[in-house]
């Protein structure tokens, strides 16, 4: 309803103050409009806020970019290609690189993050690889983290030629969280 559009806004909006007294806000944010009834309403809210870098996002499974201008939304709504960046992620977390939590994230937040495995299955004798649940486990945080990536990954390689005219393509603006290696 109206009202939990707003707090949304209104949250999107937050400054927070770090530890070491800067401020802190959300540089950019994903809403997912892949449910299959809230849609229009979704790319509604995020392209009335655009120049804020609040972004309509679908995951969709396969051989896909990161993320990519929806062909048929004209650029309203971004596709995420779900297992690439599960594949990222996974290789990261299983060769000791490099991913950056809050400490304060409890035990939770690490099941829901390892919720998947990579599975192979075959259709008409071709295996075909794709991510399947652990039973009995829930994939919130594991969602989370990989829009989270995908509009990293949008931000940084944003120019200032839109990639596709009908759309509203906004520089991204750097901050030191995009320059680590996390």
């Amino acid at each position: 309803d109206d009202l939990t559009w707003a707090d949304l806004d209104d949250y999107l909006k937050t400054v927070w103050k770090a530890p070491d007294g800067r401020t802190m806000r959300i540089h950019a944010a994903a809403v997912d409009a892949g449910d299959g009834e809230t849609m229009d309403q979704v790319i509604a809210f995020c392209r009335a806020r655009l120049a804020r870098r609040v972004f309509a996002i679908k995951g969709a499974s396969g051989n896909r970019p990161i993320i990519a201008p929806s062909k048929t939304r004209g650029g309203r709504l971004f596709i995420v290609g779900v297992d690439g960046v599960k594949g990222q992620i996974m290789n990261r977390l299983g060769r000791d690189r490099s991913i950056r939590f809050s400490e304060s994230l409890d035990r939770r937040f690490y099941e829901e993050l390892t919720s998947e495995k990579l599975a192979v299955k075959y259709s008409r004798g071709a295996p075909i690889r794709r991510w399947e649940r652990i039973a009995g486990r829930r994939a919130e945080s594991l969602d989370c983290t990989v829009y989270a990536w995908a509009v990293r990954a949008l931000l940084a390689n944003n120019s200032e030629e839109p990639s596709n005219k009908d759309s509203k393509v906004i520089k991204a603006v750097r901050s030191n969280w995009l320059n680590t290696n996390a």
